[in-house]
């Protein structure tokens, strides 16, 4: 009885050990996918669409430069800070978005739209840093802009502590390059961190991500 009492604990002290470990190694995905996000949105694309958009707001309409400037610097900070963060609130995120839709807006103007429908009851939810921002770049990135084909980007929860971002389809003759991994990423973040995964949807007019928040 000893000896199988002994042989027992050994055993159960190993398998705790083989558990941390594991939670470990899923940490540190987390955290480099958290990274490789970040990485992607202080890329020297963005920065130099950023400061060219505020030289010719300085030169063509001043009183409008000193908004994008704060929003620029509301963004980028948000931006560096998420690193520190493993999860943020939707309260939080949104008022990111409200940075970063009105930076990308001066780009494209009304030719994007992003409609945001968010239910105040859920903003305390949480959810991986810059989850939001990877959606509507990811659908900004593959998808044709102009007076022709103007593009709409619906930010919506829903009744069952879910979020959807939603825009309609109209692929772009030559895409913009990209590693292709963003929604990859995404998916691994939330079933590490949230033990959730995200769904995608496509039909012959939308893409859907829906992606779930937990309290």
């Amino acid at each position: 009885t000893l000896v199988v009492g002994c042989v027992l604990i050994i055993r159960l002290v190993f398998q705790k050990q083989s558990i941390k470990l594991e939670f470990e190694e899923l940490k540190r995905e987390a955290l480099q996918s958290q990274y490789e996000s970040l990485k992607n949105q202080l890329s020297p694309h963005f920065l130099f669409n950023s400061l060219t958009a505020l030289k010719i707001l300085i030169q063509e309409a001043p009183d409008k430069a000193q908004n994008y400037v704060n929003s620029l610097s509301k963004a980028l900070r948000y931006t560096l800070q998420s690193n520190e963060k493993q999860l943020v609130t939707l309260q939080e995120e949104m008022e990111f978005m409200d940075s970063y839709v009105y930076l990308i807006r001066m780009r494209y103007d009304t030719n994007l739209s992003v409609n945001k429908e968010i239910d105040e009851d859920l903003l305390l939810y949480k959810l991986p840093p810059l989850t939001i921002q990877t959606l509507v770049e990811n659908a900004i990135k593959h998808n044709e802009i102009s007076k022709r084909k103007p593009l709409k980007i619906d930010i919506v929860t829903t009744g069952k502590e879910s979020l959807f971002v939603r825009n309609n389809i109209q692929r772009k003759f030559t895409e913009e390059s990209g590693t292709g991994l963003g929604l990859s990423n995404l998916s691994k973040q939330f079933g590490i961190l949230i033990g959730k995964d995200i769904t995608i949807t496509r039909t012959d007019e939308f893409f859907t991500v829906e992606i779930p928040l937990v309290k």
